[in-house]
């Protein structure tokens, strides 16, 4: 067997090489502090006609005795005029997701809905702001937070994890200080909720539960036709639980919760996505056994159910489901390729994988307009912090909607190269 070894050496962060007693005080060096001047993009979302740009930027916070990050979600033409940002105050948000009419944008927060704070008015929340600006205004009130969420294909429901909040009991034992910990014991589940979504009306609605019962739900995507979800679910939700075995299901959004199941390979099913048209259903998995090391492949089966059939492998058997083309002919996978990452596609007809996005960077915080060819990505390399960028996704053609550093001064950076070479058994 043949093994290519690849080193990365980063000589990076560098000092002036004169003595620290003899520089300069306002010499340009990098320092803590000169790296906290850096601010980092974690998440991205592209409205349905790749029109608009959401982006969120985390900051760090040091005065006094505060010492923490604060993010913030920006907003950006995808021509890069109109930088503005969107989301204020002392409370972080994230998770950004425009409706399907893109007049609206969804974030989560944990900021308070309601005069004062309590223990449960700081648990994270869906909210929603026009895009034209405005007040945000919570659409859950989910008891025990609300976790990973999705619009409904139509706009009118917010789907949304919650884990199984604290009984009364529970409450009780906990103000009294008579709440010991169990390990393995008294789980408690993620099941899929919705709240319906009515700007014109200013109160919540009860949520609708979807799923119950001894199983943990790790994600989640509605059908095409907004009449029920594809659910991956584990046993419980210790982490080495998902790493065992894992299925997929289908529910009504009619909240019968009638589980079917739709996915048993025996390993590790999970990341569901419903093809453009709602036949089929893509998915990732171990196969009949799980994966240690967490290899897995991609598959797609009938939405109805079916024999899964898997597709070519993947690079290096890890990528994550980004999506599918909007033609419906192919996956969108994000995968590592030696030191870089990017975007790579895998027909459902089963002939190779593709690489679809180029150059020596890293590809990540990846979304897809759902009514044009257009996609939003972040692109940072060895010697440029990362920005936002924006392409064609069947032709990329990158080009930046974001310059997020260019008000900082820029040390000297060492040099970057990758060392490979043969291992000892050729």
């Amino acid at each position: 067997m043949r093994l290519l070894c690849s080193v990365v050496t980063l000589m990076a962060w560098v000092v002036a090489t004169t003595p620290l007693s003899a520089q300069d005080d306002d010499e340009l060096r990098w320092t803590p502090s000169k790296s906290m001047e850096f601010s980092v993009v974690q998440q991205t979302a592209i409205s349905p006609d790749g029109s608009r740009i959401a982006y969120v930027v985390r900051v760090p916070l040091i005065e006094g005795e505060q010492s923490e990050y604060l993010s913030h979600i920006w907003l950006v033409n995808s021509d890069g005029t109109g930088n503005t940002q969107f989301t204020r105050g002392k409370i972080s948000a994230s998770g950004p997701a425009f409706s399907p009419d893109g007049k609206w944008l969804a974030f989560t927060s944990q900021r308070s809905g309601t005069e004062g704070e309590n223990e449960e008015s700081s648990r994270t929340q869906v909210w929603v702001i026009s895009v034209n600006g405005g007040e945000a205004f919570p659409v859950t009130d989910a008891a025990s937070g609300a976790g990973s969420y999705q619009w409904s294909p139509s706009g009118d429901r917010i789907a949304y994890l919650m884990r199984d909040p604290d009984t009364d009991e529970e409450k009780a034992q906990r103000r009294e200080k008579r709440d010991p910990i169990f390990v393995d014991q008294n789980f408690k589940y993620n099941h899929i909720y919705s709240m319906p979504f009515d700007p014109s009306s200013s109160e919540l609605e009860e949520a609708t539960r979807h799923t119950e019962g001894e199983f943990h739900v790790t994600g989640f995507d509605w059908s095409v036709d907004g009449n029920g979800f594809a659910f991956s679910h584990q046993a419980d939700p210790r982490l080495d639980a998902g790493a065992r075995a894992s299925d997929i299901s289908t529910v009504s959004a009619e909240g019968d919760m009638t589980v079917t199941p739709l996915v048993t390979l025996g390993g590790t099913d999970g990341s569901p996505l419903y093809s453009p048209d709602g036949q089929w259903l893509a998915f990732t998995s171990s196969g009949a056994t799980p994966q240690r090391v967490g290899l897995g492949d991609v598959y797609i089966v009938p939405s109805t159910g079916g024999m899964p059939t898997k597709l070519a492998d993947s690079h290096d058997r890890s990528g994550g489901l980004m999506g599918w083309a909007r033609d419906g002919t192919s996956v969108l996978l994000s995968e590592s390729l030696g030191t870089t990452r990017h975007l790579t596609s895998l027909p459902v007809n089963g002939e190779p994988l593709r690489q679809l996005t180029s150059g020596a960077g890293v590809l990540g915080s990846v979304a897809l307009a759902t009514d044009t060819d257009a996609m939003t990505f972040t692109w940072q390399t060895t010697d440029t912090p990362a920005d936002v960028y924006v392409s064609s996704v069947s032709s990329f053609q990158p080009e930046p909607v974001t310059d997020l550093h260019a008000d900082v001064e820029m040390p000297e950076i060492g040099r970057t190269e990758v060392l490979s070479w043969e291992s000892k058994d050729g």
